[in-house]
């Protein structure tokens, strides 16, 4: 029961901040020869697309930093998620390329998966 609470608080917040601090950015407005471009003109753009993408924003953060949490340990993940927001933050555009860093870290860092399937 505390768990869901601490997960619809920190859904809130996460829908909050999507909400609210979601900048589009003038060059994301303006130049047509990035694919951001046609995710924020046709979809992004509308805080109810927004707003309804933030459950799975949610998932997928808390199953991934549950997984990195199990693998690395709360200091290192402490380390990752400072370094991620140190990165991150001054970057002004949604672009996958500001991404890639954490992305791979967090992917190499993270337990394998193996198949259940047997040969």
């Amino acid at each position: 029961r505390g768990n869901m609470i601490l997960a619809l608080i920190l859904s809130l917040f996460l829908s909050l901040g999507f909400l609210f601090y979601s900048l589009s950015h003038p060059f994301l407005l303006s130049d047509n020869r990035h694919y951001t471009f046609y995710l924020w003109q046709r979809y992004l753009r509308h805080f109810q697309v927004r707003l309804l993408l933030c459950p799975m924003y949610f998932i997928v953060l808390l199953v991934g930093l549950t997984r990195l949490l199990r693998q690395q340990g709360s200091l290192w993940l402490l380390i990752y998620l400072a370094a991620v927001v140190i990165s991150l933050t001054p970057t002004p555009l949604l672009e996958p390329r500001y991404f890639t860093p954490a992305v791979l870290i967090a992917v190499l860092h993270s337990p394998k998966i193996t198949d259940s399937v047997s040969n």
